[in-house]
């Protein structure tokens, strides 16, 4: 599920390099801060220093909108230096998520995101989301180490879940989809195809003693015509399942 950040204009003052639409925003204490496209109509506040007119020091930027669904306030803590934060700063955008990371070059390409949710990510980000390689953990038991594409699974990566069962390989929109093995609680190894979440086509299952058989499936059994093999056997042989269950 894809959960966009909602950080306002707030997130993005002091955040990046000045532009052509860069200005400054006055405080109600009288205090400068820099903005990329400030909000015409904002109320904002800062509880730290201000040398020379403009914000200075550690502090608490805060700022009030207003938007259809009616005023909108979120905060940046951190240490600002005329007018823009740099170093570490942590975010609270209104919406109950938390972020917090360093800036490098006015720009925050990393961070630690705590998702009203539940999840936890800690890695790369583009506009406040998950982009890149990070870790996710989810409020179900569930952890994931891979690729991440705007905030969701995608790519190629790694799950455990909660109860032990293990899924490696592709992701699309937060599904298994693609090549991959999913491990279940007791061990047995499905290498396979999967599509939208599910086992699709012809796939390989491997006991924990080393048993496998390797054919087509159904509802991510077994089913049908394929061939069986294992650490005792010199060669494979042809067998049949259904449902599940060896037939022959």
């Amino acid at each position: 599920m894809i959960r966009r950040l909602v950080w306002g204009a707030c997130a993005w003052f002091a955040l990046a390099a000045p532009l052509a639409h860069a200005d400054w925003l006055q405080t109600g204490e009288g205090c400068r801060v820099f903005m990329i496209k400030p909000p015409k109509k904002a109320e904002a506040s800062w509880t730290g220093p201000c040398a020379g007119g403009t914000a200075n020091g550690k502090g608490v930027f805060r700022m009030t909108t207003e938007r259809e669904d009616g005023k909108h306030t979120s905060t940046i803590t951190g240490k600002m230096q005329d007018g823009r934060f740099v170093g570490t700063v942590r975010i609270d955008p209104g919406n109950g998520d938390l972020l917090e990371g360093a800036l490098e070059d006015g720009r925050m390409r990393a961070a630690k995101i705590t998702f009203a949710d539940g999840r936890a990510y800690t890695g790369p980000i583009v506009n406040g989301l998950p982009n890149g390689k990070g870790k996710m953990n989810y409020p179900d038991g569930m952890r994931y180490e891979g690729d991440m594409r705007n905030g969701v699974r995608q790519g190629q990566g790694i799950a455990v879940y909660e109860n032990g069962a293990r899924y490696a390989g592709a992701w699309r929109f937060d599904l298994r989809h693609g090549k991959g093995d999913y491990t279940t609680p007791k061990g047995m190894v499905i290498s396979g195809t999967f599509k939208n979440d599910e086992l699709r086509g012809r796939a390989r299952f491997t006991g924990p003693d080393g048993a496998w058989f390797e054919g087509p499936t159904k509802k991510q059994n077994p089913h049908g015509k394929g061939m069986c093999g294992g650490p005792e056997r010199k060669a494979a042989v042809p067998c049949e399942f259904r449902k599940g269950k060896f037939r022959r």
